[in-house]
């Protein structure tokens, strides 16, 4: 079809980037064998416009495509006018912003969702709805019957407003089987630690009975492309109120609710088996009748037929500031700012350290010359009580909790593992040196609970954390040891689900759950959010303190480091030196932990000497962890941790093909 002054077009390519993330490119494929099922001919190609295809149309995303691909950015005119550009991004998010700035120079748009089409259109700029649909490629399911072992099931990146709300769903969800699994914000090329694509994602949400749906910052409508993998394979989405979500309706074929009463719904749902089928197979049967992709290609060729054969002379460059706005721009200024007066203020914070290092060691010897003078120099921890059932129980997993000034914070910590729904563990606690009534407390809480396996013990002079955990390892009757700082909490099926993992992966040393960080009482965030990469730690430590290690593995390794100069990065040096030495931790990515934190700052609040020292300075903190996981920050790590999995999964694929 066409004019003489339109593109005829027989052959639809669609281009995207290899640098750019693999979701795009699935969607691009999923619109592509659309197409071919309507008799169109086309192409899937990668950061390049072929010279050759001249009755082509291309399709590309615009924000990754100029960004991203090797020579998109120095198109030609001839090349720009045949390019129509799917706009996936909803207004509001600075992807949005950027895609605005490109769309001029294309020969038309489409975009995904309607609020998209309704702003680029008061900006000028047309843009056709391309509103997407069932997928057959996307659908492993078929209505047929399933096993869902995964009860909640959350897919997308991690921010601060995700991490947030999923963090106050804590306290209702954690008797349920989760998969809370928080991309790292960056490009994903392919499957990845944290970042799961094609059929790894599609048997994920058939083994899910339902999945959580929350907006990125910026964004209220409805996410569509997740909404429906989702329905695709049969998990119930449940979603914050969005908008332009018809020809879907809300209650009939998914449920929807204010942001934070998605976990109670969630709950509350996963009660009600009828109503739970009912709504999966409803939105099932509607987008597979109702609301097929193949559909809306009609839309597509709409907008190719539409195209110029060729337009005046105009260069689509890279910009990285395109679309945005006077408050994008002042934050960057101040995050710039920010950097700035840290880097002024590097030199104070290391002198302050070291001086606070100092006072802090010389208080302690201190200390220990007042016990030498009155002849009782005892290194060993003593025994201060323990409980009539602790002699009684051969336990599987010993909690080891480290105290030191928290006469408050380690009852919260004891009364969370003393509803453990674990049937074989012991609870050891060591207090370094509290001058505070830690000690106190801590008796009290055990004579009130004959029936707990605790016992609790006291170092007479301070030896510090790594000291204190190693102590309390040595002393663990446990195989394996659950570290508990006191402060930190554990939900009752913690212990339980922790030790599952490990016995399912016998070659991991560690296993470490998802955590609720609580800032004054109030759930703010999420920590240990992300699966074990050795390339990620080299970046700095992501794994928080409460993890289940191999008793064993640990005493082998030397335990934790006691070097007062590693300053509060006890956890970060353990975790460099296992993966310098090839040993791994598994991710369970369960709110199964709470992290309490305060508004006032571990400077002024904390008693804590690893907190202390941690919140001044680093440098020569790691340094020092530098040196003792030499092959870990050597040259010969894969630097790409998505290549790593690429390659090990090439590997498994060979592996497997040459045993059949």
């Amino acid at each position: 079809m066409g004019g003489l002054d339109r593109l005829i077009v027989t052959t639809l390519s669609f281009l995207s980037s290899p640098r750019g993330n693999y979701f795009m490119s699935e969607l691009l494929a999923a619109i592509a064998s659309a197409a071919e099922r309507r008799g169109v001919a086309t192409s899937l190609g990668g950061g390049s416009f072929p010279q050759a295809a001249t009755d082509a149309a291309f399709i590309v995303i615009p924000h990754e495509f100029f960004a991203l691909a090797p020579d998109g950015e120095e198109a030609n005119a001839q090349a720009l006018s045949r390019t129509v550009g799917l706009c996936v991004e909803q207004p509001g998010t600075y992807s949005f912003e950027v895609t605005c700035g490109l769309a001029p120079r294309l020969g038309g748009m489409i975009a995904v969702h309607p609020a998209a089409c309704r702003e680029l259109g008061r900006r000028g700029i047309a843009a056709a709805h391309f509103p997407l649909g069932y997928i057959p490629e996307w659908d492993t399911w078929q209505n047929k019957e399933a096993e869902r072992a995964i009860d909640v099931l959350y897919l997308g990146s991690h921010d601060e407003r995700r991490a947030a709300l999923l963090a106050s769903y804590g306290e209702t969800l954690w008797p349920r089987r989760q998969r809370i699994v928080l991309a790292r914000p960056e490009w994903h090329r392919g499957p990845g630690p944290s970042f799961v694509v094609g059929q790894e994602k599609h048997a994920l949400l058939r083994s899910s009975k339902v999945m959580l749906n929350l907006h990125r910052e910026g964004a209220t409508g409805v996410e569509w492309v997740r909404v429906l993998e989702a329905v695709c394979n049969g998990a119930v989405v449940i979603t914050e109120h969005s908008r332009d979500y018809a020809p879907l309706v809300a209650g009939e074929h998914f449920v929807s609710g204010r942001p934070g009463d998605l976990g109670l719904l969630a709950d509350l749902l996963l009660d009600d088996n009828r109503r739970l089928r009912d709504l999966r197979d409803s939105a099932y049967r509607f987008i597979r009748e109702e609301l097929p992709l193949d559909r809306s290609i009609d839309q597509l060729l709409a907008v190719t037929d539409a195209l110029p054969a060729r337009r005046p002379a105009m260069t689509a460059r890279r910009a990285p500031h395109a679309g945005r706005d006077d408050a994008a721009q002042d934050a960057e200024i101040a995050r710039r700012l920010a950097v700035h007066l840290r880097e002024e203020l590097q030199p104070l914070r290391a002198a302050i350290k070291e001086l606070t290092a100092q006072a802090l060691q010389t208080r302690h010897a201190l200390a220990r010359l007042e016990h030498a003078a009155a002849g009782e120099v005892r290194l060993e921890p003593t025994l201060v009580t323990e409980t009539d059932a602790y002699g009684t129980v051969t336990p599987r997993v010993s909690v080891a909790v480290a105290l030191d000034h928290r006469e408050r914070d380690v009852i919260t910590t004891l009364e969370s593992i003393a509803a453990s729904e674990h049937d074989s563990f012991e609870i050891l606690i060591l207090d370094d040196a509290s001058t505070d009534d830690s000690v106190a407390a801590v008796s009290s809480f055990l004579a009130e609970r004959p029936w707990l396996p605790a016992r609790l013990l006291c170092h007479p002079s301070r030896r510090g954390l790594g000291a204190t955990r190693n102590a309390l390892v040595v002393r663990a009757r446990g195989a394996s040891v659950l570290i508990l700082d006191a402060g930190n909490a554990a939900y009752p099926t913690a212990l339980v689900r922790l030790e599952q993992a490990l016995a399912g992966d016998p070659g991991a040393s560690l296993a470490y759950p998802l955590g609720v960080v609580v800032l004054d009482g109030k759930p703010t965030g999420l920590a240990s959010a992300h699966a074990w990469h050795p390339t990620w730690l080299r970046a700095g430590n992501y794994i928080d303190s409460t993890v289940m290690l191999r008793r064993d593995q640990l005493l082998a390794i030397g335990g934790y480091c006691e070097d007062s100069r590693v300053g509060g990065y006890e956890d970060y040096d353990l975790w460099c030196r296992l993966a310098d030495r090839g040993a791994r931790g598994v991710h369970v990515p369960e709110m199964l932990a709470s992290y309490r934190r305060t508004s006032h700052g571990t400077f002024e609040s904390s008693t804590n000497t690893a907190e202390l020292l941690t919140s001044i300075d680093d440098v020569e903190s790691r340094s020092l962890i530098l040196a003792r996981a030499p092959r870990l920050f050597g040259p010969g790590l894969v630097d790409d941790p998505y290549r790593a999995v690429g390659l090990h999964a090439q590997r498994s694929r060979a592996d497997s093909q040459a045993a059949s």
